[in-house]
């Protein structure tokens, strides 16, 4: 507080302290979108929320290593994030995930990876009883485009898999069988050894000649529908959502994700 002496009056003014800028958010902006958007497409409600919140706080996995965000994606992602977050309209939302793959397109960079821990698998199940009937069919068709069966994701890798050094193919070898059963026996054991014929038909793609592997695509194919023609359409979606919800739950951002959702639900 301070004390003025004008023309014979005190004049007594109180100092006030500018108000503290808010913290800068910490963490992958980019994990962050994707927990939010997983909560926007489910249309989740406030208490939904609360108890998300608890079974995250013990299923979150380890954070990436830090990436700096170059400054235009930095505002694309905070754009979409602050529609969500404010549960703007879906074309608004759509416009602006748009844009931030484009964005991401143009400086080709690599997503950030999160392993799945083993209790995001377990608690999986806790988030299908959490929400209802119609909140699952909205989360699956905003995400139509990335439900797919065992055999189409063994079909759709046969291009990728002659491609690219003998480290690349592993690398996308072991992702493919590794989403291959976690669509087909899912959490539980492969008894039928989907993960172990996949692995093995994709090995042997790799060594084909060019000219075997046209001759023989559409043979390849039916090879491939066969393999994954014991998991049925329902199935493969059960096992999808499980993944899916396991990966949310793994998210290190989660958690960030649910405050700012809170946050402004309470204003």
């Amino acid at each position: 507080m301070r004390t003025f002496l004008l023309t014979g009056i005190i004049v007594v003014v109180p100092i006030i302290a500018a108000a503290a800028p808010a913290p800068p958010a910490t963490g992958d902006l980019r994990l962050r979108a994707e927990a939010l958007s997983a909560l926007y497409d489910l249309n989740i409600t406030p208490d939904q929320l609360r108890a998300l919140a608890k079974i995250g706080s013990e299923t979150t996995g380890k954070p990436p290593a830090p990436v700096r965000v170059a400054p235009k994606l930095h505002k694309a992602l905070t754009e979409w994030c602050a529609a969500m977050i404010e549960r703007a309209d879906e074309e608004r939302v759509g416009q602006l995930e748009d844009k931030v793959y484009e964005v991401e397109d143009s400086l080709d960079i690599d997503d950030p990876q999160v392993e799945t821990t083993d209790a995001a698998r377990r608690r999986a199940a806790d988030v299908e009883k959490l929400i209802s009937a119609r909140q699952l069919a909205s989360f699956i068709a905003a995400r139509s485009d990335d439900v797919v069966s065992p055999s189409e994701v063994l079909i759709e890798a046969m291009d990728d898999v002659r491609e690219g050094t003998d480290e690349d193919y592993k690398d996308l070898r072991d992702e493919t069988v590794k989403e291959i059963v976690a669509l087909a026996p899912g959490n539980e054991a492969d008894g039928d050894k989907i993960g172990e014929k996949a692995a093995a038909f994709l090995d042997g793609i790799r060594k084909m000649s060019a000219g075997d592997f046209k001759a023989k695509r559409h043979e390849l194919e039916e090879e491939a529908r066969r393999m994954g023609a014991h998991v049925d359409a329902f199935t493969a979606l059960h096992h999808w959502a499980d993944r899916s919800f396991a990966e949310m739950l793994s998210n290190p951002e989660l958690g960030a994700a649910i405050s700012a959702m809170e946050s402004h639900a309470s204003k």
